[in-house]
């Protein structure tokens, strides 16, 4: 569950702080626009000095365009600097967010400054929100003039403060205009809206700004009608006043009202369109956003933002990608840093590296390849597209000296994202180290790293400190990561304590979180609740279903899971399916989960089960994959008590692999992870056989149709079928071993007996066809050497678990490769006797419908139960019992007994039909996948 929630809420605070830049350049804010106007615009410079005045003036040209440092070393070559060569110089540092280097300068004992350079350096700390130093600033102020009490007035009212700052505004001496706006804005802006009204009223005079900022409160606090009354009797307009307007009804989701505003606007520049689009696109109409943006005549950079924008939050990354190139073809417009962050953030949803790249190589040629907030969104798309050391290294190098929290922040996440929960860590120790203070993004990025390197204790420890940081206010996010740490580590019973200590538990993340951990440790009583709780918030999440679902069928609560099932089905619930994508040169290859229609998928099933094969060789794969709750599912559900049920085909050594997913038993752990899954069968009194299947290949010889056979996928592609390697004479033994093995671990992991597959084409079934078997050494030519193999498998096994635990699987009477051999009745016959001086439990055989009755002359010959299969309908079952030809039928393609088999009979169901993509899936299948649904079926 954390998984899908640490990104998002890491991002939604990078993010949010880049969406506060782009709002700078898309929206406007009457509050700022005071302070922006008296104390960082160039003043006059009345120096009479020209070089002086000269250098001045390319002092304030370069900190704008962000070259600071080519600026500090024209002043520094400056003999002798005035007081707007020092003001030019602390605003252009402040200007590009170093104010502490800005103060560095202006603390310095050689320092010329007048009110201005102080008012500029406390509006600095205003602005930044760092209104203890800006206090101190403006108690040390010589001298003080009305920009100065409204700087700290504005500081005030940003850090929710307004009465302090209402304070000061009645002890100045000297008010204007602008100093009304910032009260009443900061009013509004904390939600006392009737007492900025009342103080507007009191105003001695207003002018368009006080108007705009009066309907621009009004309406953010949801007294749009109110803020149309007073529009309508705003004694002058300009097109802030009907953006303003527009803006409040777009706020408030009156977007026909907004529109109609807009078409009535005397006059339109790019600023009015670009609200209207933004209010549509705020309130998910972005068709109605393109619509209007196309019938643009005029677009600047605010317009193609806007709309990359919109296309990201609406999940279009791609779009967004296709506008910005758009973009580019615009050589009127260039991007800007909040163009960036936001296609940026489209390469990073798309894991598109490679365009991420070209965008960083756009950057380079820029001003903002310098800027922390780019520089931050290109640490997050290397990260979220996988090339973290790229990362780090944008981190130490592009950062270098300029690092501020959200940069510590993204580079944490990163870690946190890929599971580097040490490397977290130890740069979260670094920040400290530095002097930098986490925040509560830091310490989500934080706990999550801990949580997903299970990293237990210091998770806990890190909460801990969090917990005594009284400037950090605990939020929900991080009871989401502490419920999730425990629910991992498999505290359980902590993690439901730390939600029922919570004031308020009406969430879905923190539930789901402790409903992930249930399942990982098979909880089903505290899971329960979770799903209730979760369920009660998100009734339509299809995920909680399954879960619960997944988490009843792990106990053997098949009713409960099948009941979940269907209220997912009958509320018209679907998972999304699993989707994945690559970029191989040039070409975006898009994959879902089941999908077939790649034009390669044959190539890349059989990779993939190379690969597998390989994975479990080194002992590094999921060799539990058996014990997934859904395996659980899938067998129990078919058992019956006292039913006689035989495991699908499972490799008997890590040489034998025939789909991606087939599960193994040649290992000590894969028989630990068929532990759960037998007892679940047992527990339904069932009896268990595992089948041990083996493909090999005996011939070098050119079978083309043994060839094609073996490359052939299904129409649902979900078979992966190799070339098997060729089995020369002395490796002959290694297999007969790999199936004493496989016996002898079927047997620790509880089956009451195995089934060896010498069917189907497979390795011993090629090796008793006489139109197939080609060989020329003792495993060759009369029926005896034909039966070599078979027998010196079966014999092993035999001795290895006893005669009465073995059965054995055959298919002599069908084609193999499309060859059938020329003596099946001397084969059989043979075969069926050396099998009763084995005294094996039974033999199971199958028998095509063409040739009905050809099992006659093994069950003359073989002692045993005889097990009959091929397709029967319940009349022939009956008759091949009748006639004494089986002691047993088998309906279905595995098994002989399953719940519903006498409804079946009842109703006249299909029996034999199965579903080829139900075959080794990784996820849960409810329902008979040997034959239909009944529900379908009836």
């Amino acid at each position: 569950m954390l998984k899908l929630f640490v990104a998002p809420v890491k991002l939604r605070h990078f993010f949010k702080f880049c969406k506060s830049v782009f709002k700078l350049q898309t929206k406007l804010h009457f509050i700022n626009q005071p302070i922006k106007h008296y104390s960082l615009l160039p003043r006059v410079d009345y120096t009479c000095n020209q070089d002086v005045s000269r250098s001045n003036r390319i002092i304030s040209k370069l900190s704008k365009e962000g070259q600071v440092d080519e600026a500090r070393k024209l002043f520094d070559k400056m003999s002798e600097p005035d007081v707007v060569s020092w003001t030019a110089m602390i605003s252009g540092y402040i200007r590009c967010g170093k104010i502490d280097k800005a103060r560095e300068l202006f603390d310095r004992t050689d320092a010329k400054r007048d009110v201005v350079t102080w008012t500029a350096m406390l509006a600095a700390y205003a602005r930044t929100n760092q209104i203890l130093e800006a206090e101190m600033l403006f108690n040390e102020m010589p001298e003080k003039n009305v920009v100065s009490w409204n700087s700290l007035i504005d500081g005030y009212a940003r850090n929710g403060r307004i009465d302090k700052g209402l304070e000061l505004f009645w002890k100045m001496r000297e008010r204007n205009v602008v100093s009304w706006n910032m009260v009443i804005a900061g009013l509004a802006r904390n939600g006392r809206i009737n007492e900025a009204r009342v103080l507007f009223d009191q105003m001695p005079e207003k002018n368009v700004v006080s108007w705009t900022t009066m309907i621009a409160g009004l309406s953010r606090n949801g007294r749009v009608d109110d803020a149309r009354t007073l529009f309508d009797r705003t004694p002058e307009r300009n097109v802030v006043s009907w953006n303003a307007m527009i803006t409040g009804y777009t706020q408030n989701s009156r977007l026909d009202e907004a529109f109609e505003l807009f078409e009535m606007m005397p006059e339109k520049i790019v600023s009015s369109w670009n609200t209207m689009i933004m209010g549509f696109i705020q309130n998910g109409e972005l068709g109605r956003a393109r619509i209007l943006f196309d019938k643009m005549r005029q677009r600047d950079v605010v317009s193609w933002s806007t709309m990359i924008n919109g296309y990201m939050l609406e999940g279009r990354s791609e779009e967004a990608l296709r506008n910005f190139c758009d973009m580019q073809m615009d050589v009127w417009v260039k991007p800007n840093e909040g163009t960036f962050v936001s296609v940026l953030g489209a390469c990073s949803d798309l894991a598109g590296l490679s365009e991420g790249m070209q965008i960083h190589q756009v950057i380079n040629k820029t001003l903002y390849q310098k800027n922390e907030v780019v520089i931050s969104a290109l640490i997050n798309m290397y990260s979220k597209c996988g090339d973290v050391a790229t990362a780090r290294k944008m981190f130490d190098d592009g950062l270098r000296g300029q690092r501020d929290l959200i940069s510590w922040n993204v580079m944490i996440a990163a870690y946190t994202h890929h599971g580097f929960g040490r490397d977290a860590i130890n740069l979260f120790k670094e920040m400290l180290q530095l002097g930098f203070k986490p925040n509560d993004v830091t310490y989500v990025g934080l706990l999550a790293a801990c949580s997903h390197s299970g990293l237990v204790e210091d998770g806990l420890k890190y909460f801990d400190e969090l917990c005594r940081d009284d400037s950090i206010k605990l939020r929900e996010d991080h009871y989401t990561c502490l419920v999730d740490l425990c629910g991992r580590a498999g505290r359980l019973k902590e993690a439901l304590d730390v939600i029922e200590r919570l004031p308020r538990t009406e969430s879905a993340f923190i539930w789901g979180a402790l409903l992930s951990g249930c399942n990982l440790h098979g909880d089903s009583e505290t899971g329960k609740l979770a799903a209730i709780k979760l369920l009660g918030i998100e009734a339509k999440s299809p995920g909680t279903y399954l879960s619960l679902s997944k988490l009843c069928a792990s106990k053997g609560k098949w009713k409960e899971a099948a009941k979940l099932r269907t209220q997912m089905k009958d509320r018209g619930l679907k998972k999304q399916p699993g989707c994945s994508w690559i970029a191989v040169e040039n070409r975006v290859h898009v994959f879902l989960v089941g999908d077939t229609s790649h034009y390669e998928t044959e190539v890349i099933h059989s990779l993939l089960g190379n690969l597998h094969m390989k994975m479990k060789r080194t002992g590094c794969p999921p060799v539990d994959d058996s014990s997934e709750p859904h395996a659980i599912e899938y067998y129990a559900q078919r058992t019956t008590k006292g039913g006689f049920l035989i495991s699908e085909s499972t490799s008997a050594s890590d040489i034998s692999n025939g789909s991606p997913n087939m599960p193994g038993i040649w290992t000590e752990d894969q028989a630990e992870a068929w532990k759960p899954i037998v007892d679940s069968v047992h527990g339904k009194s069932g009896v268990f056989f595992c089948q041990l299947w083996h493909p090999g290949r005996l011939s070098d010889s050119s079978l083309n149709n043994f060839l094609i056979a073996w490359n052939l996928v299904p129409d649902d592609g979900e078979y992966f079928r190799p070339i098997p390697k060729q089995l020369k004479a002395n490796e002959l033994p290694l297999i007969v071993n790999d199936f004493r093995n496989a016996a002898h671990n079927a047997i620790e992991a509880g089956f009451n007996g195995v089934e060896i597959n010498a069917a189907n084409s497979y390795i011993i079934d090629q090796f008793l066809n006489d139109q197939v078997n080609d060989r020329t050494d003792a495993y060759d030519g009369n029926i005896e050497n034909r039966c070599r193999l078979a027998l010196e498998i079966i014999g092993a096994v035999v001795e290895e678990i006893g005669p009465d635990r073995v059965g054995v699987k055959l298919s002599l009477f069908s084609k193999v490769f499309g060859r059938k051999d020329l003596n099946l009745e001397a084969l059989s016959t043979y075969l069926a006797s050396e099998l009763t001086k084995l005294r094996v439990l039974c033999l199971h055989v199958f028998e095509p419908r063409d040739e009905p009755r050809c099992l006659k002359s093994i069950r003359n010959a073989f002692e045993g139960t005889l097990i009959a299969s091929g397709g029967y309908n319940k009349t022939e079952g009956d008759e091949a019992i009748t006639e004494s030809c089986a002691d047993l039928v088998s309906f279905g393609r595995l098994f002989l007994a399953n719940p519903d088999l006498p409804k079946r009979f009842d109703v006249n169901a299909p029996l034999n039909k199965h579903d080829r993509s139900t075959f080794y899936r990784t996820d849960p299948v409810l329902g008979y996948t040997d034959y239909p649904s009944l529900e379908i079926a009836c």
